[in-house]
């Protein structure tokens, strides 16, 4: 009885251990698929590492845009949704979602339409 025991324990140790160290990936199989998945992805990250991420998906879907052509528009176009580079993320984890973004060549331009105003201002003497 107390081998058997053993057995159970060892075994169920060993399942829950797989089940912690199994790193959430994206399910890009469907629109559903990939929502639940990604839902469950965001939940496992810290604040920081969902931060991360959706700079890392934003950086995906702008690369995914369709570039206008001819001169630069005032207004960017939209980025596609996400959902709509559900297969280029289908199957990866977070970090090689990171690392994807990353591959990418994709410049952002940062500008204001008008200048800030300064809070910087001479009190004087």
């Amino acid at each position: 009885m107390q081998c058997h025991l053993l057995r159970v324990a060892v075994l169920l140790t060993a399942a829950l251990t797989a089940c912690a160290s199994s790193k959430v990936r994206i399910d890009g199989t469907t629109p559903e698929a990939f929502t639940q998945s990604h839902r469950k992805l965001m939940q496992s990250l810290s604040a920081a590492d969902q931060a991360r991420l959706t700079v890392a998906e934003i950086v995906i879907c702008a690369a995914a845009t369709p570039k206008p052509a001819g001169p630069a528009p005032a207004v960017p176009p939209p980025l596609v949704p996400l959902v709509t580079v559900r297969s280029e993320l289908n199957g990866k984890t977070f970090e090689e979602i990171l690392q994807y973004s990353k591959s990418l060549d994709v410049k952002v331009n940062v500008g204001f339409s008008t200048q800030p105003t300064s809070n910087n201002r001479w009190r004087g003497p």
